[in-house]
């Protein structure tokens, strides 16, 4: 080639100065035109105009040689002149061809390197190629009618690495292109149809990216143009027909058309319907229908359409051997269908086939293959799940090191580096809150910013990076309680909505996501307006999730636990009606098997437990203990869930006992948290928790037991927990206020003066961490109030009780009408005045503490759990009044009020039978004629309650006291009264209790003869006293009250002494009860 080019270079300078004048025409456009044909490539255009300027040329010569005839001197000259100018066009004309020809080739070469990176994804063959194409292009004329073939297939190239790389100016650049290949086929041309559908897949793309909504319209408006084009029959219609579904699709999930998705399922069905068995696009039918079938279920919930989409993808997969290029799309898209269904039916095999399905997509995607990334972060987010559901540490470390290597592969200036560092983000999170490593919470907000600075104004994805980020600053406020975390996260949530107008996909989690901060910071201030905004977002997310959406039971389940919240704040009863409500609606919405059906059982259980609170149904509480045991069930050992379960279980059935009294309820709870405890290591999130509720349990059967060693623990066990919750943590406050509640019952227990002091500090401490608005500082404030008030009593320091004082009118004052809690800061308030009167007299002091009680018994209607102590306390002060002034109104209210006691409609409590011993008491001291009465109902009250009492010597040491006190002093009334009959069957009555509780225990009194001398002796008295106190109860013909209670204290000597001796701390007497018993039937 180059010595052809010299030779024709040195023939024209042999034309002399002559030709001069033309030399300085056309010599240099053919030199350009030779330049062309060299290795450096030269502009296509100057090939045409120089072949022109050749044929001018030779046309003058022609002409030239007509005036110069045969024998003239200048023929020879014009002959050679014009043989020349046939030479150079001839030589033109072929480097024309030569040129189209290498263009043609550079086209090929540039496809099949593009082939090649769709198949191994090297991403340098794609750039060669992109380089290939451009050269093409150049050497292809403005006239050639291929050129349109050729700007096309440059624009490919330049959307396929857009869609690697997310380079902003290839997806410009592709758009332009396409617009001037479609001005090259105009409407009549055959491949108008191909470029209507090339700039609009290129339009689609570039919206995507920026939400330029005007490209997504116009995309929608050129391929249905494009389908207008492909009438039935044409080969290119099913094309037509799934790319117009994609960009409707696309339309629906920014805009909320959900009509449209009817319409993009009945176009993927008629692209199938011409894709039969056997056509090469027909696998790509079956996932585009199933994709869309699938995205019908989350919208609607239709069950049918879950199973439809995952047997089309089987049927896609089916159609594509291990070689085919697209099984990966396949594995993975089958995979997902299938975590769908598990998290519906909670099916464990569909979850295992997802992991797997997802290990077998990334092998057919090595290193260098495009899609890798995305195999990497499929399958990290199933094991993920599976993390979640069975709790096996290595699934999680796992699919933080997939999400790790996905990122890799994500370098900075890639178009999905956002998603791969959002999703580690979230995993790290997890493992955050499993095993407490405080730098995988900084390094996920630090990922999640970066994300977001990836996704500027205009970005698809910005609203969901915004509220990712959120979530996790929310994370971090509750560990470090900054609260700029949880300002900011409200900022960012806000932000997200705004980002998510009207018929947006993403608008409902929006609602959600910052309907719950502002839920968390209404806990932290106590701001009325953040809870009332968090309830109408929760109502607006529910509206957007009407019957059939997937997400339904999310939205009535987040607004049942705002107005459940709502209720504990202002006590409006119908608030915690409609928690029920909605959460019995999320239930039947989570069938079994669904993945959250767990989660519903726990919320309608707890619900339910505070209404049994609230209102004293029982069966509230026995279904509230069901719900939650089958919530349990379904989180079996290894669910992340079940530490959760296991403290709730716990925390009904200590709640039923405290109601009920049955002990094997206290030892259950005690199990079930000493369980949850194990699930939470050191490290983990919910550890400080689990503490804290073992301590809770413990602390109960301490004060039915009296064990000192349970006490100790559960001071050990507090300090513990508040170890885990450091200065700034948002539970801090609460550990402290639960250590400072333990001291003060050891102070009880020992005296020790350091453990009332120190309970007093912590309670200091605790409400300076409960700052004005804070939501649970009235309650430091009472908790505060009573251990100064408790310290006065012990020591008479006046301004101990006129602090207390203040502390429980700032609580009343936080706890308004409706607030649940009022009631108590009502009574606790009046009891510190009562107080306070009896040691100043002032009479203002009484009176006011008389109308504060009035209005607690008025919040605790008939069946409440603490009415029976209002009514005491009332009529107690009524009582000291009425001793001050004698007024007869209030010596009548005195017994009007204790009369209620008579018609109790439920098993008593111990509340209960304190109220009913205080009556009789009363009416002793004031001559009123209910006293028998009183007697008779607090010795039917303690029946009930002993019947529910543990077998424990403690308890019954309490018993054989009770009744012999209530027995002989009923007796002795009844007597007085002449009420003989009354004073026997109320002596019997007191003998039956004391009996049934006796018959509950087996004492091991052999073993105590066979301990030694010491141990014999005391064994003999205790049969004699035993034997001596039994028969001082059947003689009930007498009035025995002197004789019971000499033996009953000669009694407590004996068994105090034997408790003395080694291995009889818990020695009772009533083996020997039960055989003497038996004997003296004999």
């Amino acid at each position: 080639m180059c010595q052809v080019v010299t030779g024709v270079a040195g023939g024209t300078r042999v034309a002399g100065g002559t030709e001069s004048s033309r030399q300085g025409r056309w010599v240099p456009e053919v030199s350009g035109v030779l330049r062309s044909a060299g290795l450096e490539p030269g502009p296509a255009e100057m090939l045409q105009l120089s072949s022109n300027n050749i044929a001018d040329n030779g046309e003058e010569s022609r002409a030239s040689l007509q005036h110069c005839p045969s024998g003239n001197f200048r023929r020879s000259l014009g002959l050679y002149n014009l043989a020349k100018s046939a030479c150079l066009y001839s030589l033109a004309k072929s480097v024309y061809l030569y040129n189209l020809a290498k263009s043609t080739c550079l086209y090929s070469i540039a496809n099949t390197l593009r082939a090649a990176f769709q198949r191994e994804g090297i991403l340098s063959d794609l750039d060669e190629a992109i380089e290939w194409h451009r050269a093409a292009l150049e050497l292809c004329p403005p006239s050639y009618p291929a050129r349109s073939m050729f700007l096309n297939d440059l624009s490919l190239s330049l959307q396929f690495r857009f869609d690697h790389l997310g380079i902003l100016s290839d997806i410009d650049e592709a758009i332009d292109l396409h617009r001037v290949a479609l001005e090259l086929r105009p409407l009549g041309h055959s491949s108008r149809s191909m470029s209507l559908n090339n700039l609009a897949t290129s339009l689609r793309a570039r919206f995507e990216h920026q939400g330029v909504q005007s490209d997504l319209d116009e995309a929608i408006e050129f391929h249905r143009a494009a389908l207008e084009l492909r009438p039935p029959g044409h080969s290119s219609r099913s094309t037509s027909l799934s790319n117009l579904a994609l960009s409707l699709k696309t339309k629906l999930e920014h805009r909320g058309v959900w009509s449209d998705l009817d319409e993009v399922i009945e176009l993927h069905r008629a692209a199938l319907e011409l894709r039969p068995p056997g056509h090469f696009q027909r696998c790509v039918s079956l996932n585009n229908l199933a994709t869309n079938f699938y995205c019908r279920f989350e919208h609607r919930g239709i069950q049918s359409d879950l199973d439809v989409a995952i047997e089309l993808h089987r049927a896609a997969l089916g159609l594509q051997p291990p070689a085919h290029s697209e099984r990966s799309a396949s594995l993975n898209n089958l995979a997902i269908t299938l975590m769908a269904r598990f998290k519906q039916r909670g099916a464990q095999s569909d979850l295992d086939e997802a992991i797997e399905l997802q290990r077998a997509a990334l092998e057919l995607r090595p290193p260098g293959h495009t899609d890798r990334s995305t195999s990497l972060n499929n399958l990290a987010t199933t094991l993920h799940e599976r993390f979640n559901q069975r709790g096996v540490s290595s699934d999680l470390d796992e699919a933080i090191d997939l999400h790790r290597a996905a990122l890799e592969l994500h370098p900075p200036g890639r178009s999905k580096r956002f998603m791969s560092l959002d999703n580690l983000a979230l995993t790290l999170t997890t493992r955050f809150k499993h095993q407490g490593i405080q730098s995988d919470l900084d390094e996920a907000v630090e990922l999640q910013r970066a994300a977001l600075a990836l996704c500027p104004p205009g970005h698809s994805q910005r609203s969901i990076c915004l509220s990712n980020i959120a979530t996790s600053l929310r994370t971090r406020f509750k560990l470090r309680g900054i609260q700029a975390d949880l300002d900011e996260a409200i900022e960012l949530h806000r932000t997200a909505l705004e980002l998510c107008p009207p018929g947006h996909f993403d608008l409902s989690t929006s609602l959600d996501n910052l309907s719950r901060s502002l839920h968390e910071r209404f806990n932290q201030r106590s701001v009325s307006s953040d809870l009332h905004e968090a309830i109408k977002l929760d109502r607006a997310a529910l509206e957007l999730r009407p019957p059939g959406h997937s997400d339904r039971s999310i939205s009535l389940n987040n607004l049942a636990t705002t107005l459940h919240d709502r209720f504990k704040h202002q006590g409006v009863q119908s608030d915690l009606d409609e928690a029920i409500e909605l959460q019995r609606a999320a239930l039947e919405l989570r069938p079994p098997g669904h993945s959250d059906r767990s989660s519903s059982l726990n919320n309608l259980g707890t619900t339910l437990h505070d209404r049994f609170e609230q209102r004293g149904v029982q069966s509230d509480l026995d279904e509230a203990i069901e719900l939650q045991r089958a919530a349990l069930d379904l989180r079996p050992p290894g669910h992340s869930d079940r530490p959760t379960s296991l403290n709730n279980l716990a925390t009904t059935l200590h709640g039923r006992f405290e109601h009920r009294g049955v002990q094997s309820d206290l030892d259950e709870a005690i199990e079930l948290q000493r369980a949850a405890l194990e699930l939470c290591p050191p490290g983990h999130t919910d550890r400080s928790m689990s503490l804290n509720n073992l301590a809770g349990s413990l602390h109960e059967r301490f004060s039915q037991w009296g064990v000192s060693s349970d006490l100790d623990e559960v001071i050990e066990l507090h300090q513990a927990a508040l170890q885990f919750r450091p200065s700034g943590h948002t539970d801090r406050s609460m550990s402290l206020n639960n250590l400072a509640g333990s001291l003060h019952d050891r102070f009880k227990q020992r005296g020790i003066q350091s453990d009332l002091d120190e309970a007093i500090e912590l309670e200091r401490a605790a409400l300076e961490f409960r700052t004005p608005g804070h939501y649970d500082r009235s309650t430091s404030l009472n908790n505060l109030a009573s251990s100064l008030c408790y310290r006065f009593k012990h020591r008479g320091v006046q301004s101990d009780l006129d602090e207390a004082i203040e502390h429980h009118r700032a609580a009343l004052d936080l706890r308004s009408p409706g607030h649940s809690d009022r009631s108590t800061s009502l009574n606790n308030l009046a009891t510190s005045l009562d107080a306070r009167f009896e040691h100043r007299g002032v009479q203002s002091d009484l009176n006011e503490a008389i109308e504060l009680q009035r209005a607690a018994l008025e919040l605790r209607p008939p069946g409440h759990s603490e009415r029976s102590s209002s009514l005491n306390s009332l009529a107690l002060s009524l009582k000291t009044r009425f001793e001050q002034r004698c007024v007869p109104s209030d010596w009548d209210e005195i017994f009007r009020l204790y009369s209620q006691l008579s018609h109790l409609s439920h098993a008593a409590s111990s509340n209960d039978l304190n109220a009913a011993k205080s009556w009789a008491t009363s009416a002793e001291m004031l001559k009123h004629g209910s006293a028998l009465l009183a007697y008779e109902t607090a010795l039917k009250f303690l029946d009930q309650h002993v019947a529910r009492l543990s077998s424990s010597s403690r308890h019954f040491d309490v018993v054989r006291k009770a009744t012999s006190s209530l027995a002989t002093d009923a007796f002795s009334c009844a007597v007085r009264h002449g009420a003989l009959t009354t004073a026997v069957e109320l002596v019997e009555q007191g003998r039956a209790v004391f009996w049934t509780q006796l018959a509950r225990y087996r004492i091991p009194l052999d073993e105590l003869s066979l301990s030694g001398d010491t141990g014999a002796a005391l064994a003999g008295e205790f049969k004699r006293l035993s034997f001596r106190l039994r028969k001082a109860f059947d003689q009930s013909a007498e009035d025995q009250s002197p004789q019971i209670r000499q033996l009953s204290t000669q009694w407590d000597d004996v068994v105090s002494r034997i408790r003395m001796l080694p291995n009889f701390l818990v020695f009772s007497y009533l083996h020997y009860f039960l055989a003497s018993r038996r004997q003296l039937k004999k």
